[in-house]
C-alpha cells in the first residue's frame, strides 16, 4: 500500500479513493484500510445487491 501511495504522490495525485463490499467476509479489508489511515467517506447501501453496501474510503496525501 505504501509503495502505491508513493507512486500516486510522485505522479501528483493528492487523493486516493478505495472501495470494498459491506459483506461480512470483507470486514478484514475494511479494517485494513482504516489501519492504513484511510477514512470512511461514504457507505452506499444496497449498492452491489440487497444487504451489500459499497464502502468508500479516502486518504489525502501530503
Amino acid at each position: 500500500m505504501q509503495e502505491s501511495e508513493k507512486a500516486i504522490n510522485k505522479l501528483g495525485g493528492k487523493r486516493i479513493y478505495v472501495e470494498t463490499s459491506g459483506k461480512e467476509q470483507y470486514i478484514s479489508t475494511r479494517k485494513f484500510y482504516l489501519k492504513c489511515d484511510y477514512k470512511e467517506e461514504a457507505v452506499l447501501k444496497d449498492f452491489y445487491a440487497p444487504d451489500d453496501a459499497k464502502y468508500l474510503y479516502l486518504k489525502v496525501l501530503d
